[in-house]
């Protein structure tokens, strides 16, 4: 699907590139319809890394860690596609860290990244008997474990750490050491531990132990975390549309930076179920946002 008009109407175009065709992908593709209607964007299936053939894009956003791998590699494989920015968004900063080759000079990212001491805050306000924080840090996520250890000791918890540098041999071994000794368990977004094929195994473990999972999607409370912080797609559509627009102007696309704003998700069901007195999402929210104004 292409969407023409506005400044861009003789101009070349953007191709999106989407890790997937449905859930969160489909939902961001038609909010960048939304925000983007006057710039034309030339939509492509990552699958088979947008369009070979014909003139080259401008520019190419990629939605996820695999278009974004997509993107990289095409570009190292191509000299032609070396010439081509990329756009990244709905992805991890972990992930983009991860790519196994660069990416082509004047390329940018929007992250999905929370700040480690909004998540810390917020497990003080929603859970603040439960003090043993447990984390699963694999090769894409340790980066950030002396922040966390910081940001936690800072609030009186403890943080109870399990490494996984091989998910495919250590994740389980881990996740039950870790469940373990914790009474909260931390999900960081790390696309290695926290994929499709093991979130579901992860949720029902947790929850037999009766440890609360918190979680950096919305969508994984509707899947059975009891919490979340996440950055609302709504608000990355809008960055990514300013970002085109600066391109756009011939100002070439911002530095990357993470999504601004964030919003809280209660699964109220799991939380009765395991006996746990929660606020609302509105007023979490609100006491966290309270609590920064006050730093």
């Amino acid at each position: 699907m292409a969407v023409h008009g506005g400044a861009w109407a003789r101009q070349p175009t953007v191709e999106l590139w989407s890790s997937d065709s449905g859930g969160l992908y489909a939902e961001m593709a038609a909010l960048l319809e939304r925000d983007t209607a006057d710039l034309p964007l030339d939509w492509a299936d990552a699958e088979d890394g947008g369009s070979e053939s014909g003139p080259l894009p401008a520019l190419v956003v990629t939605l996820g860690a695999k278009a974004l791998r997509e993107a990289a590699l095409r570009a190292h494989q191509k000299p032609a596609w070396g010439q081509v920015p990329v756009l990244a968004a709905l992805l991890p900063q972990s992930a983009q860290r991860s790519m196994p080759h660069p990416l082509p000079r004047g390329s940018s990212a929007i992250w999905l990244d929370q700040p480690v001491e909004r998540w810390m805050e917020l497990l003080r306000q929603a859970l603040p008997q439960r003090r043993r924080i447990g984390v699963l840090l694999g090769a894409e996520s340790l980066a950030v474990e002396p922040v966390l250890v910081r940001a936690a000791a800072a609030r009186g918890l403890e943080l109870v750490r399990g490494v996984v540098r091989s998910p495919a041999d250590e994740l389980y071994p881990a996740l039950r050491t870790v469940l373990q000794r914790a009474d909260v368990l931390l999900a960081l977004p790390d696309p290695q531990l926290f994929g499709a094929d093991a979130l579901q195994n992860i949720l029902i473990a947790s929850y037999r132990q009766r440890v609360p999972m918190v979680s950096y999607s919305a969508a994984h409370v509707r899947a059975g975390a009891t919490l979340a912080l996440h950055t609302p797609i709504e608000q990355v559509s809008l960055q990514v549309a300013s970002a085109l627009r600066a391109f756009a102007s011939g100002r070439g696309l911002p530095a990357p930076q993470a999504a601004q704003g964030f919003a809280v998700a209660v699964n109220t069901q799991v939380a009765r179920s395991l006996g746990l007195d929660m606020r609302s999402a509105s007023e979490l929210e609100a006491a966290v946002r309270r609590q920064e104004g006050r730093t």
